[in-house]
């Protein structure tokens, strides 16, 4: 993207995870893409937003620091409390037909904005305790093993938001081109290590369709392998 003006018409667009800080030139590019209507795929890392502010405020969403912990996760057979199983899926495309929790990897929490321009959903939540109907997790430092409070853990954690709106000049809603945006922290429930976890695959596989307007496939779960003897 560093050499191109702008960025090309594409189905989505996916930034996942940048190692180093983004330039503005290039940050510059991708307010422009997100203002011309693209769809975004946004996977970020905890406390690094790599210079990418700027994107966070266009889709009036707010990272807070440090990483999403789930209190239960020992009992749940998780031995690392920031490995958080998400099995409360908010009413929406993407989630609406999994079955099985997905577990999210040093889960970093968002606060979604209310705005005229984006109609927002959650995806994601934090599960909660059913008896007192509020959040088992918290948010703690980077180094979660600490249990260094940072928020306090009524609030909820682990929201991931899908923005979306209709791009176009025709006065009619119905008429203009729907633009999707998807923001998870972080990006590794997509990596190798964790695909295999739960729903974790289904759950990567309906963003991307849901994204690229392929809603159809959404539908369509993948089968595991049989060994055949």
């Amino acid at each position: 993207m560093a050499k191109e003006p702008r960025i090309p018409a594409a189905a989505g667009l996916v930034i996942a995870s940048p190692q180093t800080p983004v330039p503005p030139g290039e940050i510059a590019t991708l307010l422009e893409y997100v203002k011309q209507g693209g769809n975004l795929l946004w996977l970020l890392e905890p406390n690094d937003l790599s210079g990418l502010r700027p994107l966070a405020a266009a889709l009036d969403i707010t990272v807070r620091p440090g990483v999403v912990v789930d209190a239960d996760a020992p009992r749940l057979g998780i031995g690392n409390p920031s490995f958080i199983p998400i099995a409360d899926y908010g009413p929406h495309p993407i989630t609406e037909l999994l079955r099985s929790p997905a577990l999210l990897p040093r889960a970093v929490a968002l606060d979604i904005q209310p705005t005229p321009d984006w109609k927002a959903a959650v995806l994601l939540e934090s599960q909660s305790d059913l008896d007192r109907n509020r959040p088992v997790g918290w948010l703690a430092a980077v180094r979660p093993r600490h249990r260094r409070t940072i928020r306090s853990p009524d609030r909820r954690g682990g929201a991931v938001p899908a923005p979306t709106r209709r791009i176009g000049r025709d006065s009619r809603p119905e008429a203009a081109t729907p633009q999707r945006v998807v923001v998870i922290g972080d990006g590794d429930f997509l990596a190798n290590t964790y695909l295999g976890n739960g729903a974790n695959l289904e759950l990567g596989l309906n963003i991307l369709n849901w994204l690229t307007l392929d809603d159809a496939l959404i539908v369509i779960h993948p089968r595991p392998l049989q060994t055949r003897i």
